[in-house]
């Protein structure tokens, strides 16, 4: 999910996708969510859906230990994914899988871009997920970090999801499907609307004006890296370092 200005030049992440906790050689773990999410339109038994992840595998991944690897994985899981998709597929199917999307922020010069995982039907609403193959963000960890759903369902709501049109959001959630099965789910109500869209007008305000750019801010843990680090010779200083603003250019 990204930021882009008017000329569409000048783009800055927003949000980072959690690091998964298992990258396996031959396949990302970006691929191995896109596959599972097909299986929405398998039957909803374990075999089934085996069967659908297999046909998958053998089309995108060449790597036959990798593809052993991730079937024994899915397998564990396989039984407890499909009764719960039951139950998720009891109040609404799934109307979009991996859509892209555009959105112009109101009262900003910026344009939001996305990709949502899922889109459940609820009745005349919808339901947001988004697959994990590693840890499942706590609700504290989403009201912190883990923002991206709830951008999406801002996207969604105000229309930049094309197939849906506008539908008011009733749940946000994440599914994971790595190791062991893991869902975190939550209501959407106005005050959660709210909140969000006055913190990315302000995150946009901010940096649209004379703001510095640190070049670490906010990391859930001191452990993580940062994409430019080594620009940044992190090393020769830590986080506990104050920055000092420098004008450029």
């Amino acid at each position: 999910m990204s930021l882009l200005d008017d000329r569409g030049n000048s783009e800055f992440p927003i949000c980072r996708a959690w690091a998964e906790s298992a990258t396996l050689p031959g396949v990302d773990t970006g691929t191995v969510c896109a596959i599972t999410m097909r299986l929405a339109d398998a039957e909803m038994d374990e075999t089934a859906l085996m069967d659908a992840l297999r046909t998958g595998m053998d089309r995108h991944v060449p790597d036959a230990a990798t593809r052993a690897l991730w079937l024994g994985r899915f397998g564990r899981i396989a039984g407890e994914f499909a009764e719960q998709e039951a139950m998720r597929r009891a109040d609404g199917r799934p109307a979009a899988i991996e859509e892209f999307a555009r959105w112009r922020v109101p009262g900003t010069g910026f344009t939001l871009r996305a990709r949502a995982d899922r889109i459940d039907l609820r009745g005349d609403g919808v339901a947001i997920y988004d697959y994990k193959t590693g840890a499942v963000p706590s609700i504290r960890q989403q009201d912190a970090y883990a923002k991206q759903l709830m951008l999406e369902a801002l996207m969604v709501e105000d229309g930049a999801f094309g197939t849906l049109g506008r539908r008011p959001v009733r749940s946000v959630g994440y599914l994971g499907i790595g190791g062991k099965l893991s869902v975190t789910e939550r209501a959407v109500d106005d005050a959660l609307r709210g909140e969000v869209m006055a913190g990315l007008v302000a995150l946009i305000g901010r940096y649209s004006g004379d703001a510095p750019f640190p070049a670490r801010l906010a990391y859930e843990h001191l452990g993580y890296s940062g994409d430019y680090d080594h620009l940044a010779r992190h090393g020769e200083w830590d986080d506990t370092c104050a920055f000092t603003p420098q004008a450029v250019g």
